[in-house]
């Protein structure tokens, strides 16, 4: 268990040492509690719920035996952490949405295909796979020790507890994840698990809508593979108790040599990279009053571009972005050399593909 540096206030001590925990039915109860002022009964609410519990409307409940928890916290003196790996279960309606994003059935038991989850939590998206897919194969990662068993309670297959530091020993048809978003964490996730993926494989996921407009190179990087291989859109707030603002994402595991046809020299550009940001800049007025002015300068040409890029990136229509599309860009600027044919989406490139 995971403390604060909080001691255990004298009350609680006495309260947490004398509750009696009963089994009923399919869970644990705790009773001879006394009465408590709302201030205690918060923080005894607190340490609950930090080992599993709940209230059911009428008593304190657990999905397991507290008894070992209770007694190990009175014994440390110190007030566990409420949620020490911040898990926020994805809600059923986005996970049915990230499954229509995957472009998944909504039930078939003739899939029997290999699915991942990788930050399972409490099981939210494992159990909606199993739902759908009762003859696909799950496999389960997850860091918090309490959620690990709340996951084979439920029959999952956990693998192990920390994601990115197992060594996983297959590749997955599916990999559907809502990762960790602190300090961008979520793209090492993200980055591990795409590498897990069997050839034509899809992995779909939820991640905070900074990997839109994000600077950093991790960053930068994760974008240019979804801008290349996926599809990314905006879902708003979907959880409860943050208020993050997420997208959806999918990325396909191509092979090399469909990266570099799909991507190769095309309508006089030297990669559809190219043509497609520069599709997206021609619409762009900005774009236009610079070329009226004879903007010349390349520097300023530069962060134009950079500018409206980032605009389309925010709006989740992602675009590879890099030096050398950048500069390619730039010179189909000053060589004023207009694309003659409409705009046309990452699916549409794909299916003429």
């Amino acid at each position: 268990m995971i403390y604060t540096n909080s001691s255990l206030e004298a009350t609680l001590k006495n309260i947490l040492s004398t509750a009696v925990v009963v089994k009923n039915d399919n869970n644990w109860e705790l009773i001879n509690l006394p009465q408590m002022r709302r201030s205690v009964y918060e923080s005894f609410k607190t340490i609950l719920e930090a080992v599993g519990g709940s209230w059911d409307g009428k008593k304190h409940i657990f999905w397991r035996d507290p008894t070992a928890a209770l007694q190990e916290i009175v014994t440390v003196g110190k007030t566990p952490k409420l949620n020490p790996f911040s898990l926020f279960e994805t809600p059923p309606s986005e996970i049915d949405d990230l499954f229509l994003l995957l472009n998944l059935p909504t039930a078939d038991s003739t899939i029997t295909g290999r699915f991942l989850e990788p930050n399972a939590g409490r099981g939210a998206i494992a159990r909606k796979i199993r739902e759908r897919f009762p003859n696909a194969i799950i496999d389960c990662y997850e860091i918090d020790p309490i959620n690990r068993e709340v996951l084979e309670s439920q029959g999952f297959n956990v693998l192990g507890d920390d994601f990115l530091s197992a060594e996983v020993p297959q590749k997955y048809h599916f990999v559907v994840m809502n990762p960790p978003f602190e300090r961008d964490s979520y793209v090492d996730h993200i980055q591990k698990a795409y590498g897990l993926l069997e050839p034509g494989g899809r992995l779909g996921g939820i991640a905070p809508h900074g990997l839109t407009i994000g600077r950093t190179k991790a960053v930068r990087s994760l974008r240019n593979l979804i801008a290349e291989r996926g599809h990314c859109e905006d879902i708003g707030r979907p959880f409860e108790f943050t208020k993050a603002h997420c997208v959806a994402f999918t990325i396909d595991h191509y092979s090399e040599d469909e990266i570099v046809r799909v991507w190769s020299r095309t309508n006089g550009y030297a990669s559809w990279h190219v043509y497609y940001a520069l599709m997206h800049l021609y619409d762009e007025p900005r774009w236009h009053d610079a070329m009226e002015k004879g903007e010349t300068n390349r520097e300023n040409i530069g962060n134009l571009a950079d500018s409206l890029i980032f605009k389309s990136n925010k709006e989740c229509c992602l675009l590879y972005w890099d030096e050398t599309v950048r500069s390619q860009c730039i010179d189909l600027f000053l060589a004023e050399i207009a694309p003659d044919e409409p705009v046309r989406t990452q699916k549409e490139v794909y299916q003429e593909a």
